[in-house]
């Protein structure tokens, strides 16, 4: 996969699904990106045990991948250096805004990510309660007559 894209997130759910789908049929994926390191497509290389690479300079991009492509899987993963996964961005892309978030609030229906609570699920119509604050008054009982 070669990436032009800065931004990827408004397709986030989609990608993800991808990926994983491609790692249940064992097929890696290879990325090598020409801009700035995009998160979902270092997630890709990471969850298919393939190699993301940053080509800093776009006039070697053949020569790199032509070096990674020609040689078997297992050498051209010794000869580029696969991404470090400490410094593998794994923040998930909130579905209302498209921004990476840390902490966001999850769908336990569909999964989708909201940077904000909202008490009905955009992606399936799921409907939560609010959260409530601190502890339930105790209710009186009634004295028998």
């Amino acid at each position: 996969m070669i990436s032009l894209a800065n931004d990827l997130s408004a397709e986030q759910n989609v990608l993800m699904n991808l990926f994983f789908a491609a790692h249940q049929h064992n097929i890696i994926v290879d990325v090598a990106s020409l801009g700035d390191p995009i998160p979902i497509l270092q997630q890709a290389s990471d969850i298919t045990a393939g190699t993301h690479m940053f080509i800093e300079k776009p006039e070697l991009l053949l020569k790199d991948l032509m070096q990674n492509c020609l040689v078997n899987s297992s050498e051209s993963h010794e000869v580029f250096n696969r991404s470090d996964p400490t410094i593998i961005d794994y923040r998930a892309a909130c579905h209302c805004h498209h921004k990476l978030v840390q902490i966001g609030y999850v769908c336990s229906v569909c999964l989708t990510i909201q940077c904000v609570f909202t008490p009905i699920c955009p992606t399936c119509n799921a409907i939560f309660s609010l959260p409530t604050t601190g502890p339930k008054k105790a209710k009186k009982r009634k004295k028998d007559a």
